[in-house]
């Protein structure tokens, strides 16, 4: 979405004019510490806003706001499809068993870390050509060597990009 200067003033706090807008559009935004990145000085910068599905992170669902002089200017990046369901063709993996799934791919892989600092459930949003979308639950471990995503279904590494 491209806009006219001064059509969306940032105002004060640019990440909240980005969750209001988000708002206004229908779709929820993370809230919380690491849900958004904000790189703004000087009326110029970026937001980023992750998307969620209740209270959960879509983690392939990010929209960037770019402000400039002062207002929002363009509006980029992947929203939640409107027919959105979730993928229940399989029983989800429990939490113990994911973490053995993942040490397995630590070890075939030769990854190496020193500490599991967080695992949070998440989706992945897949889309086709119809326009609907399918909501697939997905491990997010984060570790002190970067994250790692396991399919909360197959028990598989993610690559999330």
């Amino acid at each position: 979405m491209l806009l006219n200067e001064g059509a969306v003033p940032m105002g004060s706090d640019a990440e909240a004019t980005a969750r209001n807008f988000l708002k206004k559009l229908g779709i929820s935004a993370m809230k919380g510490e690491g849900s958004a990145e904000v790189d703004v000085e000087d009326n110029g910068g970026t937001v980023v806003l992750c998307c969620r599905s209740g209270q959960t992170e879509i983690i392939n669902c990010k929209v960037t706001f770019t402000f400039q002089r002062g207002s929002l200017i363009i509006v980029s990046g992947t929203r939640p499809l409107d027919d959105v369901s979730l993928d229940v063709s399989e029983e989800e993996l429990d939490f113990p068993t994911v973490l053995m799934r993942f040490m397995d791919i630590v070890s075939d892989s030769g990854h190496i870390f020193s500490e599991l600092q967080d695992a949070e459930l998440c989706y992945i949003q897949t889309a086709s050509v119809s326009g609907t979308g399918t909501l697939t639950p997905v491990w997010r471990l984060q570790t002190d060597a970067g994250d790692f995503y396991i399919n909360g279904l197959t028990g598989k590494q993610e690559t999330v990009s």
